[in-house]
């Protein structure tokens, strides 16, 4: 699988909104509106199966686990988000991005390769005091958020937090081929590049 990486730095108050009215094609891009492009895993020559999820807010497991415990560390993901297959497991269907989700909260179905599957940031902004990107990608591709903390041991599991001050968010995507922004000053998209999920 690969990935693009979104980095975004925090800072007090964002700025109004910012609207990109173009999309960039990459061919065309001006400096710094693409940060990178890499060829697809998939291309639209190869076939494949693919999970899609059902419903917004799809509740998404370790691979690597088997319990019914949800990992705090996946996100939850939209309804309609495509991930490759490589296998089943009891009531589960696992992902090659190294998530397994339930057999009921998803579809399985078979065609081309995702192919080209580019990521633009439309708009950044705030809305009564909160935050938010609004990205375009060809495809709904999985994806995770996270921030970088550190858990500690509790009686419930390996998942506590102490202390909550992140200094950046980072929006990972599996499936990405190229990444693009108008980099408002506040938004830093930091790299695109291949993310290591052979091990899950």
């Amino acid at each position: 699988m690969t990935g693009g990486s979104v980095t975004i730095d925090a800072e007090p108050e964002p700025p109004k909104e910012v609207i990109v009215e173009d999309f960039v094609d990459q061919s065309s891009a001006g400096t710094g509106e693409i940060v990178g492009t890499m060829a697809p895993v998939l291309t639209t020559s190869d076939y494949t199966t693919y999970i899609k999820t059902l419903n917004n807010y799809t509740t998404v497991f370790d691979s690597q686990t088997t319990g019914s415990a949800p990992c705090p560390t996946l996100s939850q993901l939209p309804a309609g988000s495509l991930d490759y297959y490589k296998s089943a497991s009891g009531d589960y269907v696992i992902s090659t991005s190294g998530r397994r989700y339930k057999a009921t909260d998803v579809t399985t179905f078979y065609d081309t390769g995702l192919g080209e599957n580019k990521l633009y940031v439309k708009a950044v902004g705030n809305s009564g005091g909160r935050s938010y990107i609004k990205i375009q990608l060809d495809y709904k591709s999985t994806f995770n958020v996270t921030t970088p903390m550190s858990f500690i041991d509790e009686d419930d599991g390996p998942y506590g937090v102490s202390d909550y001050s992140p200094g950046k968010v980072e929006i990972v995507f599996d499936n990405v081929t190229s990444a693009g922004t108008g980099q408002p000053s506040f938004f830093i998209l930091s790299s695109i590049g291949y993310i290591d999920t052979a091990k899950k």
